[in-house]
């Protein structure tokens, strides 16, 4: 809310100076720093094309398996998204988000475990 304003979601504010031009924000109002839209980057993830790489003695231990801001899903909302897991043992939650052409946000969540290397 900001006066008769009515927001759904975000509002930011951004000036020249870092100043808002004297513009006092109401002291009920919770105002967060953030980096706003970023550009998109590759995140790591390793490829086992031989029998040596999979079979390597280097544990993996990575804790984020995977992450893209390329899926796209076909006509009934799906698609594959092959990965490896982490070596580390235990519950792994996936979390995904998205959003539809129209800019709806969605998102699910399920669960896996590894248990032994493979």
């Amino acid at each position: 809310y900001l006066g008769p304003l009515v927001f759904q979601g975000i509002v930011s504010y951004s000036t020249f100076t870092g100043d808002l031009a004297g513009f006092e924000m109401s002291p009920l109002a919770t105002v967060l720093q953030y980096n706003g839209i970023q550009e998109s980057r590759e995140f790591y993830m390793p490829k086992y094309n031989t029998p040596g790489d999979a079979a390597s003695r280097i544990p993996d231990l990575r804790n984020l398996l995977f992450w893209s801001s390329t899926v796209s899903t076909d006509k009934e909302g799906k698609a594959v998204v092959p990965f490896y897991t982490s070596d580390q043992e235990g519950a792994y939650r996936v979390v995904v988000q998205g959003l539809t052409p129209e800019g709806e946000a969605g998102y699910g969540t399920f669960s896996f475990e590894v248990s032994g290397r493979e």
